[in-house]
């Protein structure tokens, strides 16, 4: 690693390369325990003396830490990132205390000071309060993620210690709620009472609201720093608190909606013409990027699987684009070798692999425990194109009522795109794909997941047979918008728990639709006249046959030319003759300025 030497041994650098810290004749990736790097001369900071200390026969260097530091990012006290035995580490201050000071509480188990034992108001004044300070002396980018990451681990060590994530924790909705069957979901889920919210109902509406502008700060702060999926940027600290964040409860749509703006952003701009080719992409940051995904989508499938919200399409949109350009960037600087690569999460799995066009006659692809993709097409040229495919091993593109009802395999996407695009390559329109999942004891499907695909059953595997790879594009496949509104408005489920009774608009809906009703009455019996004359009329009326009816001639002369006469009183006798339908038509007339307000 070094870039200048002395000699051919690691300890013999005089300079390292540019991704690398230089300490006592060594080149590092980071720094070693008990040192902190330097971003500005690309150093590691200590002492340049070396002493021995007979410890389980342990080389240990003895560093400019503080005192009471065993390792450190600087040489002040906040700079701590583990204690000397005995002592205590605060980890949203970065210093370690004998004692715990007042509101944290000692934990002996990790030798760490956490705020268990406090309320979420003081909480967030605490919290926000030291953040404040500690940026505002913050002197390196290294200092500024160590406290953004400090803050990140005190809030999850809170709300690990004080809400639960799963219903099996808490039977009884912890007091404040219950169990019920939900049709949607097809699981019991607690119903909170007035005021509870989370999945066991253990959290207060007003506590929430402290706990969220506390997360919503972090976020906010770690949305200021420039952040990429590259090898040589300091940006996994940051993605590892965004997913710690997103992976314990309470977890709301704010929260939800800030990590995707940050995480699509970083994806978005990696993805754009900035590239160069001496860009290289980590996958363990672009693996992290996939798992914030990952629980974004969760967390909306979670809480609005219909996708009725505003909200929850905006994150579905940004997700499946995201996705699709982290597929790109697995293969930047990759030669046409066929290899995949693969990001794994809970949910899904991108798969991208780089070949040549007469490669994709019968190309294969086939991961453990996934469906079998074969693509069948001729394809002509010397470019090489880009396979991107997205297998969803648990569906969250759709409720799982509307799962089971379509009785349809896992949803796979598949594209063939031009070299480090998403643009896809000529042929791809012509070529045909099929697709085989396994057919295990007792799971039978009746349907494709895409309606142009064709099922059938061939040696055990259930096939969809595609002729078009553009009906598999992500477009078309990961359509989380298929349901129209009149279809969620149809679902009854949700209208269960719907108090109507508190609602202005249930009211006010039942008085016109009573008003309605009074009104057709009173014209079918007469109570009121629909007809009525004005004598300021510009109309003139020249014969009148009979008395149940007449006939208006020279409607359009003017008022000038023909004086106006008086109604006849025999006129006044004119009988209402008509239909319910048409009655009802006056009605509607009647109230039609009312309805069009509401």
């Amino acid at each position: 690693m070094c870039k200048t030497c002395f000699g051919p041994l690691d300890s013999n650098c005089r300079t390292c390369n540019s991704t690398n810290y230089y300490y006592q004749y060594r080149c590092y990736p980071t720094c070693p325990n008990g040192t902190y790097p330097d971003s500005q001369s690309m150093t590691c900071k200590g002492t340049n003396n070396i002493h021995y200390i007979a410890i389980s026969l342990t080389l240990t260097w003895l560093i400019e830490c503080h005192s009471s530091c065993s390792t450190c990012t600087g040489p002040l006290n906040t700079s701590c990132k583990t204690c000397i035995p005995s002592y205590y580490y605060v980890t949203a201050q970065r210093v370690c205390v004998s004692s715990c000071p007042s509101p944290y509480s000692p934990v002996p188990a990790t030798k760490t000071c956490e705020l268990t034992k406090t309320d979420p108001t003081t909480l967030n004044q605490t919290l926000q309060a030291l953040l404040t300070s500690q940026l505002a002396s913050a002197s390196s980018s290294a200092e500024v993620s160590s406290i953004l990451n400090g803050m990140t681990q005190t809030i999850i060590q809170y709300k690990q210690s004080n809400y639960q994530n799963s219903l099996s924790a808490c039977p009884t909705c912890s007091g404040n709620g219950k169990t019920q069957y939900n049709e949607v979901y097809l699981t019991n889920l607690c119903m909170c009472d007035a005021g509870w919210l989370g999945t066991c109902c253990d959290v207060q509406q007003t506590d929430l609201a402290q706990l969220e502008s506390l997360q919503l700060r972090v976020l906010n702060e770690m949305n200021q720093v420039s952040m990429s999926l590259t090898t040589t940027s300091a940006s996994l600290p940051y993605l590892n608190s965004i997913l710690s964040l997103l992976s314990t409860v309470p977890v709301t749509s704010p929260i939800i909606s800030s990590a995707m703006n940050i995480i699509s952003k970083i994806i978005a701009q990696d993805f754009s013409n900035s590239r160069t080719p001496a860009n290289t992409f980590d996958p363990q940051k672009m693996q992290v990027a996939a798992q914030i995904i990952d629980e974004c989508m969760q967390y909306i499938f979670g809480v609005d699987c219909n996708n009725q919200l505003d909200t929850s399409r905006s994150i579905y949109d940004s997700s499946v684009k995201s996705l699709n350009q982290l597929g790109v960037l697995q293969l930047w600087g990759k030669a046409a070798d066929a290899t995949p690569y693969t990001l794994k999460t809970t949910d899904f799995v991108i798969y991208s692999a780089r070949v040549l066009p007469d490669a994709l006659a019968g190309f294969t692809i086939q991961e453990p425990n996934l469906p079998k993709v074969v693509l069948n097409g001729v394809a002509s040229g010397t470019d090489p194109v880009d396979i991107q495919t997205i297998f969803w091993v648990n569906n969250l593109l759709a409720c799982p009522q509307e799962q089971k009802k379509d009785n349809i395999p896992p949803v796979v996407s598949v594209a063939i795109n031009k070299k480090d695009s998403l643009d896809p390559a000529s042929f791809s329109s012509s070529t045909a794909v099929t697709i085989s999942y396994p057919v295990t004891a007792g799971q039978t499907y009746s349907n494709c997941s895409n309606s142009a695909c064709t099922p059938k059953i061939v040696g055990g595997y259930y096939e969809c047979e595609c002729a078009k790879l553009d009906d598999l594009s992500s477009s078309q496949t990961l359509n989380i918008f298929q349901k129209s509104n009149f279809a969620k408005l149809a679902a009854a489920a949700a209208l269960l728990t719907y108090e109507y009774l508190s609602s202005w608009v249930f009211w006010i809906l039942w008085g016109l639709i009573f008003w309605l009703m009074v009104t057709l009455t009173c014209i079918k019996a007469r109570i009121v006249k629909p007809l009525h004359y004005s004598s300021t009329l510009p109309f003139l009326l020249n014969q009148i046959k009979d008395a149940n009816a007449y006939k208006i001639n020279n409607l359009f002369q003017t008022r000038q030319e023909k004086p106006q006469r008086p109604l006849p009183e025999n006129l006044r006798n004119f009988k209402l003759n008509m239909s319910l339908f048409k009655a009802f038509m006056h009605a509607l007339k009647v109230n039609c300025f009312l309805l069009s307000i509401h």
